[in-house]
């Protein structure tokens, strides 16, 4: 790596934290604001919507190396991320349905997966690949909301984003995949630490649905590109705890024929900050995870099943401790 490509990661990070304080401001003075609730984390109101600005630089990086690379396939996600983002951007203002925003998301992801199929086949063939589109498509949607549904404490979304982020670049540097849309995963990384700067605890602004929305979008395409070029098993350890969290909490959910797409305080670290934790205290414990989470991805190149069978020690001692007080 160059010494301009470090410098330009520490300029990504800076403009990053420096954009988000500006737009903390004008969302101030606009009075865009999330206020507390019987089912929130915080107790004070905060500006919510700094999603623009990681949303926004992640966007631009995109198609600059999609450019760059001259891989044009690559720019249907990155339309899809643009609607997802008005769309989620107008939600974080007036509240649309949970059917409007669902429909779009199920666009957004099927016509996404053209440029994932076009890589290869994630099942390697074992299923037609219409049917691997239909079940894909559902999957890479459910990861979007997932991704929505965790950003529910200070500092949580970036923490993971950043572990994701640099477990993709390494794996894809291991595994001699190092393109230009390999290498938005540090970039991305550097964008979500510049935004931790203000959302760690206590948050003086939130993602809102226009960050977290795009960001699983985005950070799901790129796992199913890796896992479609047969690196399946890292792709699926990186967000393991998002995924059992989530998948966990829903499917609980479910099974009490709760209304799903309704906010509640149900996920294993809003039990932990409810037990008495603090957010930072939650959010470094899922940092420390998923520290542990990119190391087994990375030797899960050499060593699948260990490293899955270690992942998935490492997520259930999480959601253990999260319980336990």
């Amino acid at each position: 790596m160059s010494y301009y490509f470090f410098v330009s990661i520490i300029l990504y990070f800076f403009i990053s934290w420096i954009a988000t304080i500006l737009i903390r401001k004008y969302l101030i003075h606009k009075a865009i604001m999330d206020h507390p609730n019987e089912r929130s984390s915080h107790t004070i109101p905060t500006p919510r919507g700094g999603g623009i600005v990681v949303t926004s630089l992640i966007l631009i990086t995109w198609c600059w190396f999609a450019y760059e690379s001259q891989n044009w396939l690559a720019f249907v996600p990155a339309i899809s991320v643009l609607g997802l983002a008005i769309i989620s951007w107008l939600d974080d203002l007036i509240d649309l349905s949970a059917g409007k925003r669902l429909l779009l998301q199920l666009f957004a992801v099927f016509i996404g997966y053209y440029w994932i199929a076009e890589t290869g086949s994630i099942t390697q063939g074992l299923l037609p690949i219409w049917l691997e589109w239909i079940v894909f498509s559902l999957f890479w949607a459910g990861f979007v909301n997932f991704y929505n549904f965790m950003d529910g404490i200070d500092g949580i979304s970036g923490v993971e984003t950043i572990a994701i982020s640099l477990g993709l670049f390494l794996v894809a540097n291991q595994a001699g995949l190092l393109s230009e849309l390999y290498i938005i995963g540090i970039y991305i990384g550097a964008i979500a630490l510049g935004f931790l700067m203000v959302n760690w605890h206590p948050a003086k602004i939130f993602l809102g649905d226009v960050g977290s929305i795009p960001l699983g979008y985005l950070l799901g395409a790129l796992l199913l590109h890796l896992a479609a070029k047969g690196y399946w098993v890292s792709a699926l350890i990186l967000p393991a705890y998002y995924l059992c969290d989530a998948g966990l909490t829903l499917t609980k959910r479910l099974i009490k024929r709760e209304k799903i797409w309704h906010a509640h305080k149900q996920h294993f670290y809003q039990q932990a900050t409810q037990k008495g934790f603090s957010h930072a205290k939650v959010s470094i414990a899922i940092a420390c995870g998923n520290i542990l989470l990119v190391g087994a991805a990375y030797y899960a190149l050499f060593e699948p099943l260990y490293s899955f069978i270690f992942a998935t020690i490492v997520v259930a001692s999480l959601l253990l401790w999260m319980r336990k007080k």
